[in-house]
């Protein structure tokens, strides 16, 4: 069993892409299984600087390829399997998404036996909806709080609808924040934690309509996407998802 001491997480260097290429050849001529036959996607994010191995300098264990919105490939070298590496990586990457902030991470379990895995990990699987290649589609939400440093509240409301809401005004939200906002100078207003425009259902995100409201007064409503919704505080992650952290009063400067 590999040692567990002077291990690292790190960038990968030239020589683990030849480790990691030489045991995935050997796995898929074993047993006809692993990440072999995603080798040229492999060596693209290495090119890109987005494949991460945990090991020691000479020894590969695992590595992770990760994606904008959570790791695309993930796999652990068949012989120090069942050592909690897998485990270590993903959380690995899941803090690095984070730092990243990222506000949902979005992946694709296959094979199917990955589930359980992915599940352990705090991802939810959606039975529904499946990844683009084929496999379950999961996700997990990187929630973040803020504590609120000043005593002046203002009330606010976020609410997020299908697109269909720009025709049907009696369509439901299928997301929904709403409380007291802390008060910042510039007309800011620091919410309690991150609103985030997600539905597991929804593919397109970007058409999908938010409605801001600061005491009682909707100051916007229209898709996510728009210049207007940006100046009042809406972002779009590394990840592709929109979200706010804060509220800009249409006044402020």
């Amino acid at each position: 069993m590999p040692r567990r001491q002077d291990q690292s997480f790190r960038v990968a260097a030239p020589h683990d892409l030849a480790s990691i290429e030489a045991w995935l050849r050997l796995e898929r001529e074993q047993t006809g299984e692993g990440f072999y036959c995603n080798w040229s996607i492999i060596k693209r994010g290495f090119d890109a600087g987005n494949l991460f191995v945990l090991g020691t300098d000479d020894d590969v264990l695992g590595f992770v390829l990760d994606a904008p919105g959570g790791p695309d490939i993930l796999e652990v070298r068949p012989n120090a399997r069942k050592a909690g590496y897998g485990r270590r990586l993903a959380e690995l990457s899941i803090a690095a998404a984070y730092e990243r902030g990222i506000s949902v991470m979005e992946i694709e379990c296959a094979p199917a036996t990955s589930i359980p895995f992915w599940q352990k990990m705090g991802f939810t699987v959606v039975d529904a909806r499946v990844g683009n290649g084929g496999g379950a589609y999961a996700f997990r939400e990187l929630e973040r709080r803020f504590k609120l440093t000043t005593d002046a509240r203002t009330s606010f409301s976020i609410s997020f609808y299908p697109e269909s809401r720009r025709h049907e005004l009696s369509i439901k939200p299928f997301r929904s924040y709403a409380g007291a906002a802390a008060s910042r100078p510039h007309g800011l207003l620091q919410l309690p934690e991150r609103a985030i425009c997600y539905a597991p259902d929804i593919h397109n995100l970007s058409d999908c309509v938010v409605c801001i409201a600061i005491e009682g007064q909707t100051i916007f409503e229209d898709r996510v996407k728009y210049e207007g919704a940006k100046a009042v505080g809406v972002m779009r992650d590394a990840g592709y998802n929109y979200y706010l952290d804060q509220i800009r009063a249409p006044d402020a400067s």
